[in-house]
């Protein structure tokens, strides 16, 4: 069984990504291609479903996507 955890990574203009992955290596190393070094903020376990409640506690902050 997988274990899926929430990542929250910052890009070098400040913007946070909060994502859930079961690879978070590999899911790092997709996003460094996209969107150039990314700093790792924090890195949780949970599902969609906890994901979706932090995107709610955090939707004052949204940009676009899943950046915050």
């Amino acid at each position: 069984m997988s274990i899926h955890q929430i990542y929250f990574l910052q890009r070098a203009d400040g913007l946070i990504k909060i994502g859930t992955t079961t690879d978070f290596s590999g899911r790092l190393s997709a996003l460094t291609t996209s969107h150039g070094m990314l700093g790792i903020v924090r890195v949780i376990n949970g599902g969609r479903k906890r994901e979706g409640e932090i995107h709610h506690r955090f939707r004052h902050f949204h940009e676009y996507g899943e950046w915050f």
